[in-house]
């Protein structure tokens, strides 16, 4: 995969994902009106349940097949149907042991038992789904991705409009039902076309270390759960709801961000493990230096157009996020930063430590809000979250170049980007109203963004 097309593919994934996202959170205020309040917040609910239980029902099992692609290539198809195998045998016996207490988890969960178990089905399900994403990411084929993300996306909605609008008097129910059939039938498919490869369904020689490198995602996992969603629980019990409402707003805007790193990671992943099996560690080099730039510069130019975002995302009420969104934009700068060392972590085969760094930036940012939000409010969880995704980048660098001597990316790099946003992020929120000046800044970037691309592709770097 050359420049062009690594670009390509990254563009390819991130319009897909940004469509996908764009869907779910336009039909946020559909939903609102056409369902009661009762059954809005109750189904919610049930969405955050099934976001939960998902990274642990299928053992994260899909972390694993970039690892079965670049070292078992002549027995990929056998290492893809253990992992699927491992997962789906987990979910049985979990599902079993949910059966037998569905009536104790009905009461803990406030859901019918009935219910019970179609939320642990679903949580499966939604897994499927994420490892379907990684088998397209690994093979390469971001179109493949697309189609089904957009066939999905869409059923799901059609048909839970469809759904509430026929079942008013049950409508938790309909909207349940309107994630699950779509979520069913794409599962069925997939199964059927994955087993269908190789008679061999579970490869023992490969089952301790799909295990053994899968676990620790999952408390990596809960753990990002747990810091996202820490700022949110605590801003409510400091604060009040309409603060949380506030601040989760200005969340899911610096999310875009995030989106578009998840995308281009979804390109950049594949690419870089195929360079590191070929030996070639001076393009990796290259190709990382201006993967930063690239991103560094979307960043930048994303700061200094939020607050307009904001205004166009939401109305008055929501406003006065703008003045905090730049700190959370910048960290999901830090997570970018930190998917470096992580994918050397995945790529050595090294996942037990992933959760550690999770874990210590998840402590320090509890206690950082204890002391930031009470002094400093909504801006002070902001600015508390920018220093735990710090903490993050700093702990897993630290690690690759103790134990793995990494140097794909010089420190520098990393650091004056990392400074580089910091100082424009400064800049953004001192001239948060002063939006002539923001789009004067915005030109000289884009200026120099464009000076930066004709000397590269005089080099030949985009060839």
């Amino acid at each position: 995969m050359n420049s062009k097309k690594l670009l390509a593919s990254g563009a390819i994934y991130t319009v897909s994902n940004i469509f996908v996202k764009g869907i779910n959170f336009l039909t946020i205020p559909i939903f609102a009106a056409i369902m009661t309040q009762e059954a809005f917040g109750g189904f919610s609910l049930y969405a955050s349940w099934v976001a939960i239980f998902s990274i642990v029902i299928g053992l994260q099992t899909n972390s694993v097949i970039n690892i079965g692609k670049r070292d078992y290539p002549n027995e990929y198809n056998r290492y893809l149907n253990t992992a699927l195998s491992i997962s789906t045998i987990f979910f049985v016996i979990v599902f079993w042991l949910i059966f037998i207490f569905k009536n104790y988890l009905s009461i803990m969960l406030n859901f019918s038992p009935n219910i019970i178990l179609v939320l642990f089905i679903q949580s499966y399900l939604s897994y499927i789904f994420v490892f379907i994403n990684s088998y397209f990411v690994f093979e390469e084929k971001p179109k493949s991705y697309s189609v089904v993300a957009f066939i999905y996306t869409l059923l799901n909605v059609l048909l839970s409009l469809v759904l509430v609008l026929n079942f008013e008097n049950d409508q938790i129910v309909a909207r349940i039902y309107g994630m699950f059939i779509p979520s069913a039938i794409l599962a069925v498919i997939f199964y059927f076309t994955i087993y269908s490869k190789t008679r061999i369904l579970l490869e023992k020689k490969f089952v301790s270390e799909i295990f053994i490198l899968s676990f620790p995602i999952i408390l990596h996992g809960l753990g990002n759960q747990i810091l996202m969603q820490l700022d949110r629980i605590m801003i409510s019990s400091f604060l009040g709801l309409k603060a949380n409402a506030l601040y989760s707003f200005g969340y899911n805007v610096a999310l875009i961000l995030n989106v578009v790193w998840s995308s281009l990671n979804s390109a950049w992943v594949p690419w870089y493990f195929e360079q590191d099996r070929l030996g070639n560690f001076e393009k990796i080099k290259e190709f990382a230096k201006n993967y930063i730039y690239i991103f560094t510069f979307i960043t930048v130019i994303f700061l200094f157009v939020s607050p307009e975002i904001v205004q166009l995302m939401g109305n008055e009420i929501y406003e006065k996020s703008k003045n905090f969104v730049p700190w959370l934009i910048a960290s999901y700068f830090l997570v970018f930063l930190y998917s470096f060392p992580v994918n050397v972590e995945f790529l050595k085969k090294n996942t037990k430590l992933i959760p550690i760094g999770t874990l210590l930036a998840g402590i320090s940012n509890y206690f950082l809000n204890l002391i930031m939000i009470p002094a400093y409010g909504i801006m002070g969880a902001a600015i508390a979250t920018l220093f735990s995704y710090m903490l993050l980048f700093v702990f897993h660098y630290i690690l690759v170049k103790v134990i793995y001597k990494y140097n794909d990316v010089h420190f520098g790099l990393l650091g004056g980007s990392f400074l580089f946003i910091s100082c424009n992020t400064v800049l953004c929120v001192y001239f948060i109203e002063n939006i002539l000046l923001r789009y004067i800044f915005i030109l000289v970037y884009l200026l120099l963004a464009f000076i930066k691309y004709k000397k590269n592709e005089i080099k030949g770097i985009y060839n």
